[in-house]
């Protein structure tokens, strides 16, 4: 019997292990050696499926779409990217310098399941990797978002989605909460909607 399913099995007998541990587990079995964020989360799904606990969501249609803006990139680039998918009432997105892409459902059922609106997303969190945002401290926070925003339409567009729907969800967001996003780090809720909107007007799909 392998690691992972002497694990499994005590884990039915009410063995309780961390997720963590599982992980560590599952990259010795695999005879891995660095991180991978998405074993964890890998590894979080089958527990859940041992435990009885149905995930409230049908994943594939994130990872359909993530798959499809992979293929709009090179291989080069395409080849770094991981998706992470955490089941979470949490409205967010974000990029890590290693590739990995987090998405929380919670941001996906703000956008109504929307596939432009997720490509664009998506797309904006592989945009801050493209353009290696986590090592450039030129530009300001405020910038970098701006250029992952269009780049992130653009890349959604290449892929086949109506990547200018997140234009929607922020006009949306606007009039449902106010200007709830005025940071230093990202342009408030009211700017994107106006900036993204007057880009969409040139590349409209």
């Amino acid at each position: 019997m392998s690691i992972i399913s002497t694990v499994k099995e005590k884990f039915k007998r009410g063995c309780k292990l961390s997720v963590q541990i599982l992980t560590l587990i599952s990259l010795l079995n695999l005879g891995l050696v660095i991180y991978q964020p998405s074993l964890l989360i890998d590894t979080y799904e089958v527990l859940m499926e041992l435990k009885g606990d149905s995930l409230n969501f049908d994943r594939r249609p994130i990872r359909q779409v993530f798959r499809d803006l992979q293929q709009a990139l090179p291989v080069d680039i395409s080849s770094q990217l991981r998706l992470i998918i955490v089941e979470s009432p949490i409205s967010n997105a974000y990029a890590s310098a290693d590739g990995t892409i987090t998405i929380y459902t919670g941001i996906v059922e703000e956008m109504n399941w929307d596939s432009g609106q997720l490509a664009a997303v998506l797309g904006h969190e592989i945009a801050h990797v493209v353009l290696k945002h986590h090592y450039n401290g030129l530009q300001s926070s405020i910038e970098k978002e701006y250029y992952a925003d269009l780049l992130g339409i653009t890349l959604a567009i290449k892929a086949g989605y109506k990547g200018c729907n997140i234009v929607k969800f922020w006009v949306r967001r606007v009039n449902k909460q106010g200007d709830v996003l005025n940071t230093t780090t990202h342009p408030n809720s009211v700017t994107r909607a106006v900036y993204l909107d007057q880009f969409c007007q040139n590349v409209r799909r």
